[in-house]
């Protein structure tokens, strides 16, 4: 399968001088890829780049597409609160996991919900869940073995840094300061119509 250049687009750089290109290719099957908008223009290629947003579509099998648009050399990257910086990935235990993706009440429902059930079958809310994420880390549902990761995680909630709730702060100023941030940018950028 091999990728041919079909066409190219152009419309005028904001100065006037020169053009924004972008190709379109096509494979033997008849599909369609485009290649990043190129600026061609001395003026204008030293004071902007090419930025993309990415969108999907909210219903799958719909596709997703690609909007471009001309932001100065200059601007700056987003620097405020990042999850990212203030919690840093590193390998986790499962009970570790949970700290990070359940409250400590959810964890308190889920150890009591384990505890009433005989089997991980019966396992429901907060529990069931748990249980899914158990038997995709170990190919196991034991109810025991499950029932001793909550009991753990319960036990490293209260003196853990980056518990759900602290890191749901976080998200939350992260998000606030994104915002405020990308409507900053958007002053700034100049869309590319291809």
């Amino acid at each position: 399968m091999s990728w041919e250049e079909v066409r190219t687009k152009c419309v005028a750089c904001p100065c006037g001088q020169g053009k924004i290109e972008q190709r379109e290719y096509m494979d033997d099957w008849n599909q369609i890829e485009y290649s990043t908008p190129t600026i061609v223009c001395p003026i204008c290629s030293k004071k902007y780049k090419v930025c993309t947003e990415h969108h999907a579509s909210y219903k799958p099998g719909h596709g997703s597409w690609n909007n471009y648009y001309l932001i100065p050399f200059d601007y700056p990257e987003y620097s405020g609160t990042q999850e990212a910086t203030v919690y840093p990935r590193k390998t986790l235990s499962f009970a570790e996991m949970l700290v990070e993706n359940y409250t400590l009440g959810e964890l308190k429902l889920a150890q009591e919900v384990a505890e009433h059930c005989r089997s991980s079958a019966s396992l429901t809310g907060v529990a069931a869940s748990i249980r899914t994420a158990y038997k995709k880390a170990f190919r196991s549902i034991k109810i025991q073995s499950i029932r001793k990761q909550i009991a753990n995680a319960i036990v490293l909630y209260p003196n853990y840094s980056g518990t759900k709730e602290q890191r749901d702060i976080v998200r939350k100023q992260e998000e606030i300061e994104r915002k405020i941030y990308e409507e900053e940018k958007a002053k700034y950028k100049v869309p590319i119509d291809l």
